[in-house]
């Protein structure tokens, strides 16, 4: 305990105290908010695959319901969080082989996220299976329940994107940066808009240049 001099008012003394209790708070909120920031190592997963990064800083949080593919690379500042949710199933976010995910991305899990392989997605793209508040600050009666996004192998999303909750994006589908993703895409497809709307679709059989989408004979 500090010891007071003579000439030093008391109050002077209460002060210091105070201001190392506080120092020594911050210190160890900072050593815990830098520790966030460094993903687990791969036993901590439910599954990591060999040749896969994550690149720090990085915050991953529930790594024991993600499941990591082989040769992943999930740059910095990436942000995985998979959150159980009372009285709902655990949850999934899955990433297959050689996917990348690139700075500032955000994936969200309360439910099922899956990612096939070979996945592009660029800056600061954004994947939630729910929709309001995030499953870490738990849900309230009257909000949704997460609904399973799927994202197929070799699709690609530009920087910017948004998957909503429930959507499928095909097999080597384009999105475009910026887009909103409400509804399925098509695989082979070109998207771009909020809402995202197809733009151009392709046959990989053919080599001829993709022309436009055709209208919807769904009516919708």
């Amino acid at each position: 305990m500090a010891r007071r001099s003579p000439m030093q008012p008391l109050w002077s003394v209460k002060l210091w105290a105070t201001n190392a209790f506080d120092r020594m708070r911050g210190r160890r909120a900072l050593r815990r908010s830098l520790a966030a920031l460094v993903a687990p190592p791969p036993r901590r997963f439910a599954a990591f695959g060999q040749g896969s990064w994550i690149v720090p800083p990085a915050r991953v949080e529930g790594p024991e319901w993600m499941h990591i593919g082989s040769r992943v690379v999930i740059h910095e500042h990436a942000w995985l969080a998979a959150r159980q949710v009372d009285g709902l199933p655990p949850p999934s976010l899955q990433i297959g082989d050689d996917t990348s995910i690139n700075r500032f991305v955000n994936i969200v899990c309360a439910g099922s996220v899956r990612l096939g392989d070979g996945v592009l997605i660029a800056d600061r793209a954004f994947i939630s299976d729910i929709d309001g508040t995030p499953p870490s600050l738990g849900l309230r009666a009257d909000q949704p329940r997460p609904r399973p996004i799927t994202i197929e192998d070799g699709a690609y999303l530009g920087a910017g994107v948004i998957v909503k909750p429930g959507v499928t994006i095909g097999r080597y589908a384009y999105v475009s940066a910026a887009s909103i993703v409400v509804e399925d895409v098509p695989e082979h497809t070109l998207v771009a808009g909020a809402p995202a709307r197809a733009v151009r679709r392709w046959d990989p059989a053919s080599e001829a240049t993709p022309g436009p989408a055709q209208p919807s004979t769904d009516g919708a």
